[in-house]
């Protein structure tokens, strides 16, 4: 597994593959860990209010009165790939939120089938990123790793700073690609050849 932590104030930079273009950065407004699991298609999101509050766009999903911790974010998106600056994963439109006391529901929907319906995604890979959902959602229901561990516990190093992109960063080979059907090994192949 890989833990990543994206405080609060964190620039995220981001890029339209459907679009081929950049898109306006994003600023996280909460403090969250991102787990990734080698293989996986999915990984997990916690969520801890920062001290300014939920933001107003994630109210309905994280904006829970008692304590820190807000609750999980099962983010459905190809496996992730190692990079030289970093981690790369494509997002399929369709996540979980599952909420302190374990209650869930699907997240983007609409989206997904606006996506399926422009071709975006194939229907069999809609259903596919459903499957995946189901079994994380299993895993929810059985109290099952990693939604027993005691990660909403965790607190980061106070001497941590906010990371910052590296210079570049939209120039790594593989910026463009669908994860889910590409790899960076194939890209690569393509490249040298071209």
């Amino acid at each position: 597994m890989v833990a990543l932590y994206q405080p609060e104030g964190t620039v995220v930079e981001r890029f339209d593959r459907c679009g081929s273009r950049m898109l306006k950065p994003h600023t996280v407004r909460m403090n969250n860990i991102r787990l990734m699991y080698p293989e996986q298609a999915h990984s997990v999101v916690l969520f801890f209010d920062g001290g300014t509050g939920v933001p107003p766009w994630y109210q309905a999903h994280f904006d829970w009165p008692e304590g820190n911790f807000r609750g999980w974010k099962i983010d459905l998106q190809s496996p992730f790939q190692r990079t030289v600056i970093g981690f790369d994963a494509t997002d399929n439109a369709l996540d979980v939120i599952v909420r302190p006391d374990f209650s869930w529901y699907w997240k983007d929907e609409d989206g997904l089938a606006q996506r399926a319906e422009l071709g975006v995604f194939t229907p069999d890979e809609a259903e596919a990123f459903y499957a995946e959902g189901r079994r994380v959602i299993q895993r929810v229901e059985e109290r099952r790793s990693p939604f027993c561990d005691p990660w909403p516990q965790w607190r980061p190093d106070q001497s941590w700073t906010i990371p910052l992109a590296p210079a570049g960063w939209e120039a790594v080979p593989g910026i463009g690609i669908d994860l889910n059907r590409n790899s960076y090994r194939e890209m690569q192949r393509f490249k040298t050849v071209s």
